[in-house]
């Protein structure tokens, strides 16, 4: 005996509103496909989830390792560069100070009034110890920048290049000081006073730039109304006597010296500490031949 279905929608399935003609689902079916593919998310929830290679713990930590490293090692390569760089500075402090005290030594020792004889060994003592200090000094710089050096030690190493023939090397300091924003009014007419004496070296010898810079000197000194001014404006005319006597010029020298007398007798009224600067002139001024007999340039 056979037994129709039931008709209506008990018997049919509904998609979308819709009336779904077909077979019916087995159900059994429905229920083991669900159980499988439960049993498969459960699998997928047990296994490790993979993580991109840049959130890896291990590699985190490297990476930070590495950054730490590198980091260390350029603080140690700014540390060691100031290191270097303060070596450098108290290398220069202690070789121009050796410089300073054997000039003071040397100026004390002629102001004993010791006869020609011992005053040309005082020279040519003090001239090697320059020499000796000069090649320390050298290398105490090193590949220093001019722009790293004081004022101060721009001036005394061209000090010290220009007393040890390294005429070149001295314009190159002396330009330096003079040019430098860093420098003051005293440094800078400094300079150019010495510039004037560099040209007039021997190998360099340009009385022409010479006379130049030492009369840039003198009117920057004269444009200021101060003593220390007033007594670096007697000093350039000294200087530039000096170097006027060394080029034969008798007559130039004796011009330049009388001025400088003249200017270190108004400062010893001000200034009594002036007075060893007027006896050295007064006392070059004894030494020159008589202007009648005087030798023309």
């Amino acid at each position: 005996m056979s037994v129709e279905p039931p008709s209506g929608p008990s018997v049919r399935e509904f998609v979308g509103g819709q009336p779904h003609s077909g077979p019916v689902p087995d159900l059994g079916f429905i229920e083991a496909e669900v159980a499988r593919l439960d049993a498969r998310l459960q699998v997928l929830e047990a296994k490790p989830r993979e993580t991109a290679w840049y959130r890896e713990p291990a590699v985190v930590i490297s990476l930070l390792a590495l950054l730490l490293s590198i980091g260390s090692f350029a603080t140690q390569q700014v540390k060691d560069h100031f290191a270097g760089m303060k070596t450098r500075q108290l290398e220069i402090a202690r070789a121009l100070k050796s410089v300073q005290d054997t000039r003071a030594e040397y100026a004390r020792t002629l102001a004993s009034n010791p006869s020609a004889l011992e005053r040309a060994k005082i020279q040519e003592n003090t001239n090697n110890t320059l020499f000796v200090l000069a090649s320390e000094a050298e290398q105490a710089v090193g590949s220093t920048s001019l722009s790293q050096l004081t004022c101060d030690e721009l001036l005394v190493l061209g000090d010290l290049w220009l007393d040890t023939v390294r005429y070149e090397k001295a314009i190159l300091y002396f330009e330096a000081a003079r040019s430098s924003t860093r420098c003051d009014w005293l440094h800078r007419g400094v300079a150019l006073r010495e510039l004037g004496r560099a040209y007039y070296a021997p190998s360099v010898q340009n009385a022409t730039i010479a006379n130049g810079y030492f009369a840039q000197a003198l009117a920057y000194f004269a444009s200021r109304t101060d003593t220390l001014a007033s007594y670096q404006h007697a000093y350039t005319l000294e200087a530039r006597a000096g170097m006027e006597w060394s080029s034969g010029n008798t007559v130039g020298t004796r011009e330049s010296l009388l001025a400088a007398s003249k200017e270190y007798e108004a400062l010893v009224r001000l200034a009594p500490e002036a007075k060893p600067a007027l006896d050295r002139v007064l006392d070059a001024l004894s030494k020159l031949p008589p202007p009648q007999s005087a030798n023309l340039p």
